[in-house]
C-alpha cells in the first residue's frame, strides 16, 4: 500500500522525536526517561507518565523545517518562501499522545530491552546529531554575492546530445547487434528487440542529454559519431554494453543569472561544507582494533 506523503512527513517527524529518547529508554531498564529541559512543562499525562512540551514543540518543528538544510535559501533570497506551511496542532498533539501510548506498551512487552533497539536507538541519535552539526556548520558560512558571479562567469556553454541507445549485459552480445545494424535492421527495431533499458525499450531513444549527465565514456562513445551514425565499437559504462545512435548535437547557452545564482549557491555552500566535515575527520583520532 503506498502512503501518502503528508502522512510519510507526518510519521516521520513522530519517529524521529520517538527515536531522539530511545537511547535513554534503552538505557533505563526501569523507568521511562524524563529529561529536565529548562522552562519545559508538561503537556499531558498519559498512565501517569508526564509527556513534555519540548516533545511536542519538536514534533511540530519536524514539520515545518526544511528537511534538507541545503535547500534553505540565503537572507534577501528573491524566491525566499513567504512563510512556514500551516500545522494543525491538534493533529499533532494526536499523533503524540499515540506515540507515548504505543511506546508505554512496548515497554511492557519488554520490546526496549532487545539488543537492536538499543542499537537503532543509538544510529538514529547519532544520526541526528550529525545532521544538526551539519546546520550548525551552514549557519557559519557566509557566500558572498562576488563568489556566486564568479562561478557564474566560469560556467562555459555545455554540449547537449540527442541520442538513442541500445543496452547490452556483454561486449559480444553488443558486437552481434552491431552486426545486425551493419546488415541493414533498424536500430529503433533492434532496441525493442535487445535493450535491456525498461525506459527506452519501445525505440531506444534517450532523447536530449547534456553531458554532465552522462558518464565520461559514453561522451566519448557520441564523441565519435556522426549525425544519424550508430557505435561500431560498443561503449562500456557502469550499466553494461552501449551501442549508441546520435541523432543530433547542440551547444546549451547558460542560463540567465538571475536564475543560475540559486543552485550555484548551494554548490558552492556544499563544497564548503563538504571541506569543513574532511577538516573534522582529519583532526580524529581514529584507532581500528586488531582482529581477535
Amino acid at each position: 500500500m503506498k502512503i501518502p506523503g503528508a502522512i510519510r512527513r507526518q510519521l516521520a517527524g513522530a519517529l524521529v522525536l520517538f527515536t531522539v529518547s530511545l537511547p535513554t529508554y534503552a538505557a533505563d531498564k526501569t523507568k521511562p526517561a524524563q529529561t529536565a529541559v529548562k522552562g519545559d512543562t508538561i503537556l499531558v499525562t498519559v498512565n501517569g507518565q508526564p509527556v513534555r512540551r519540548a516533545l511536542f514543540d519538536g514534533m511540530v518543528k519536524a514539520r515545518t523545517e526544511i528537511a534538507n538544510p541545503y535547500d534553505a535559501p540565503d537572507e534577501g533570497a528573491a524566491n525566499k518562501p513567504k512563510g512556514a506551511p500551516v500545522i494543525d496542532q491538534k493533529v499533532v498533539f494526536e499523533d503524540l499522545l499515540s506515540m507515548e501510548i504505543l511506546s508505554q506498551k512496548a515497554r511492557e512487552r519488554g520490546i526496549h530491552l532487545r539488543p537492536e533497539i538499543a542499537a537503532e536507538a543509538e544510529l538514529q541519535y547519532k544520526t541526528l546529531l550529525q545532521q544538526e552539526l551539519v546546520r550548525d556548520i551552514i549557519a557559519e558560512i557566509r557566500i558572498e554575492p562576488a563568489e556566486i558571479k564568479v562561478r557564474y562567469d566560469a560556467l562555459k556553454p555545455e554540449r547537449s546530445y540527442h541520442v538513442s541507445h541500445i543496452l547490452l549485459n556483454s561486449e559480444q552480445e553488443a558486437k552481434a547487434v552491431i552486426r545486425e545494424l551493419d546488415k541493414g535492421a533498424k536500430f529503433q527495431a533492434a532496441a525493442r528487440k535487445h535493450t535491456l533499458d525498461a525506459n527506452t525499450k519501445k525505440d531506444g531513444m534517450l532523447g536530449w542529454m547534456m553531458a554532465s549527465q552522462l558518464e565520461p565514456s559514453f561522451v566519448a562513445g557520441i564523441e565519435t559519431l556522426k549525425p544519424d551514425g550508430y557505435s561500431r565499437i560498443p561503449v562500456q559504462t557502469q550499466y553494461g554494453w552501449h551501442i549508441i545512435q546520435l541523432h543530433g548535437a547542440r551547444f546549451l547557452d547558460k542560463p540567465p543569472f538571475a536564475q543560475a545564482q540559486t543552485w550555484l549557491r548551494q554548490e558552492i555552500l556544499h563544497e564548503k561544507v563538504t571541506a569543513r566535515v574532511q577538516q573534522i575527520r582529519h583532526a580524529a583520532k581514529v584507532e581500528v582494533p586488531a582482529p581477535q
